[in-house]
């Protein structure tokens, strides 16, 4: 029957049994679990390195780029109910798509997207200064020297000298 062939091709996304529905909160939560593994010195040291060894090939940087996301991508979003593969990641991606990042209710997927465009990219990094990341999320990740937002514990030192 057409009709039933209708009906499945227009199977909305939280149907499918592969790809869970998350709330918002369930997003904005991977999203900034994403954000905090992405800031991590050894993966920007690994990413940088697999993007210099791609050379000029666009192709291949973004390989390199999956390279480097994925051994962080793949704990994260199995975590969410999503696949622990490439699918699955691709998947939660999708899973954006029920939100509207235009709509003034959902600005919080805009400001994480452009901080997670911002670190996964070695050249927008080079020639733009970093985003602003919210303090909870900086608040998670270990003291870096020089980075004012990090704080390294330095200031009350001369105070009780």
């Amino acid at each position: 029957a057409p009709s039933a062939m209708v009906k499945k091709s227009r199977r909305a996304p939280e149907e499918d049994p592969g790809r869970p529905a998350l709330t918002k909160e369930q997003l904005l939560a991977l999203e900034d679990e994403l954000i905090i593994e992405y800031q991590r010195d050894d993966f920007q040291a690994k990413l940088h390195e697999l993007w210099g060894a791609a050379g000029d090939d666009e192709l291949s940087k973004v390989r390199a780029r999956q390279e480097a996301c994925l051994s962080l991508q793949l704990p994260i979003v199995e975590r969410y109910g999503f696949e622990r593969s490439p699918k699955g990641v691709s998947q939660s991606v999708y899973a954006y798509q029920a939100y509207d990042i235009r709509d003034p209710d959902h600005v919080e997927f805009a400001e994480r997207a452009s901080i997670l465009t911002w670190l996964v990219n070695p050249p927008q990094q080079w020639s733009s200064p970093k985003p602003y990341v919210p303090v909870p999320l900086w608040s998670a990740m270990p003291s870096r020297g020089g980075d004012e937002r990090a704080g390294d514990g330095e200031e009350g030192a001369e105070e009780g000298a």
